[in-house]
């Protein structure tokens, strides 16, 4: 239902993949149709807030092409979020539901967002 939408051309494999976890954030923000669940605060510095976290963990199962009957939760997407902090694809961002883009993940480089 959503892979097309949310497919990655990666360059290194020649073809298209499912987005990693970031990726998947970059995508939703960045797309206006998606403003329900997540947007960005700050564009210049990264930082966006999750609006829906139920329905952005849901997307997220469909997108990852996770096909379990335990559900995916907000707690998981997060956690899995935080892992990206010691990489420095993410940073930390005060506030609940508050994420930001770190340098590792391309931000300001090879890719900005959507104004």
């Amino acid at each position: 239902m959503y892979g097309k939408c949310f497919s990655i051309f990666d360059t290194a494999m020649g073809r298209k993949r499912r987005p990693y976890l970031f990726e998947f954030f970059r995508l939703v923000v960045d797309n206006e149709e998606y403003s329900h669940l997540a947007q960005y605060i700050d564009r210049k510095q990264g930082i966006f807030k999750i609006n829906n976290p139920a329905e952005i963990a849901e997307l997220w199962k469909c997108v990852k092409g996770r096909n379990s009957d335990t559900p995916m939760t907000y707690d998981k997407v997060a956690r899995a979020l935080r892992y990206y902090y010691s990489s420095g694809v993410m940073h930390p961002s005060s506030g609940r539901y508050t994420f930001r883009f770190g340098p590792k993940s391309g931000f300001g480089t090879t890719w900005s967002p959507v104004y």
